[in-house]
């Protein structure tokens, strides 16, 4: 089975809003990288509203 996880980092500064799309297989094993690029999303403007969307992802309950 493909573990791979893809995420996209859209910043719209005219909302203040982050927005991080997950796609592909989220894991017990790799969903501390999602966490990392949403800690590394929201630090980029202070204040910044952080939306993480998993619409595209597989997620296991165990993650």
């Amino acid at each position: 089975m493909n573990h791979k996880l893809r995420a996209l980092v859209r910043v719209d500064f005219d909302q203040d809003c982050a927005r991080v799309e997950a796609r592909g297989h989220v894991t017990a094993g790799n969903v501390q990288v999602l966490y990392v690029v949403a800690r590394r999303a929201s630090s980029l403007v202070p204040g910044i509203a952080l939306v993480l969307d998993l619409t595209r992802a597989k997620v296991e309950p165990a993650a």
